[in-house]
């Protein structure tokens, strides 16, 4: 029987046991001592410096409290002087050398060196956030996202605000999971009216393409000034440079507005405010909480798991968005969930 699985069971046993114990002062008795080894998670992040509200910090406020439902003993472990690179292969193994159960970690730049430690010890649990999986270890699960469905409802949503029928996506650099996103944005747009325009701007930059905020800004600015009024981005921090540009420019002139992308971008871009109508959502909590309950029932989805998507609050654009829109959105977000939506990727 799998460890996981034989522990789990300890633990039903363990609140049937207590469920049914009688509550009356008089009949309490003290209860039995119980050893039970519970697994042990760590979660591993690239940096210290997390902004509230980002993808590493929903993580990992996401993992603690999946690990405090499930009764898991969960620990934090950071690598300060990491941003995009790698966690180094050495720092994996020592938290298997510790005696870790359950490794988690972000970020697809941790993809290669995580397959390599699950490799090298099959009998410790992996899992890791956009990590997309080629080939399926049976000890690694990767959590991901169909980036062409969550762009899809971001175009839905775009094609609907459009007054120019002109709407933009910025986007980092041409590489599948971006592609995807672009696809799909397209889209959704489409769908709501063939007749709009769909510009795709890929990072053309000469820095970090994840991290170019002013190449975002600039190129922004090129695109309102030729009539866009909806920007779409995803494009890691340059993102907010997409963002800010536009805000200001909403500031000023009525009408546009701008849609982030994985997070709800609302509560890490306050200065976004003036247009940031919502965020190309992926579902955090949820995916890790179904991949953390099935791996301690034994049942770890090895390869790929696919996370739900959604579009973030409305917040201060509420009242813009009809009832009929919404019931349309989420009619798509069902609709793109059983598949009945097919979006053509290159």
């Amino acid at each position: 029987m799998n460890k996981f699985k034989f522990m789990y069971i300890h633990i039903c046993l363990i609140l049937l046991f207590v469920a049914c114990s009688p509550t009356s002062t008089e009949q309490q008795t003290e209860l039995p001592s119980l050893s039970l080894d519970l697994p042990k998670v760590v979660f591993m992040g690239n940096t210290q410096d997390i902004v509230a509200g980002s993808f590493d910090s929903l993580l990992i406020e996401a993992t603690k409290s999946v690990a405090s439902r499930l009764g898991l003993e969960l620990t934090l472990r950071q690598e300060p002087e990491l941003v995009d690179a790698a966690i180094p292969l050495d720092a994996l193994r020592t938290l298997v050398d510790e005696g870790f159960d359950i490794v988690i970690t972000g970020g697809f730049t941790n993809t290669e060196v995580m397959r390599t430690v699950a490799l090298e010890f099959p009998d410790t649990t992996f899992i890791g956030f956009d990590q997309f999986q080629e080939t399926s270890i049976n000890n690694l699960t990767g959590i991901v996202y169909k980036e062409e469905q969550v762009g899809y409802m971001a175009g839905a949503l775009a094609g609907n605000l459009t007054a120019t029928n002109e709407i933009a996506g910025v986007y980092g650099p041409d590489i599948a999971p971006i592609v995807a996103f672009a696809e799909g944005f397209k889209a959704g747009a489409l769908s709501v009216n063939p007749d709009i325009e769909v510009l795709s701007e890929f990072y053309s930059g000469s820095n970090d393409a994840w991290n170019d905020q002013e190449w975002g800004n600039n190129i922004t600015q090129t695109l309102l000034d030729d009539g866009i009024d909806v920007v779409f981005s995803a494009a890691g921090q340059t993102t907010i440079g997409v963002l800010n540009a536009t805000s200001q420019r909403a500031s000023e002139t009525e009408g546009l507005y701008c849609i982030g992308v994985d997070t709800d971008m609302w509560l890490t871009v306050p200065e976004a405010h003036s247009c940031l109508v919502s965020s190309a959502l992926k579902n955090i909590p949820a995916a890790l909480d179904d991949v953390l309950e099935q791996t301690i029932q034994g049942n770890q989805p090895a390869g790929n798991y696919f996370g739900p998507v959604d579009l973030a609050p409305f917040h201060d654009f509420d009242d813009l968005i009809s009832d009929e829109l919404r019931a349309e959105l989420d009619n798509l977000r069902d609709d793109l969930a059983d598949d009945k939506i097919t979006i053509s990727l290159p």
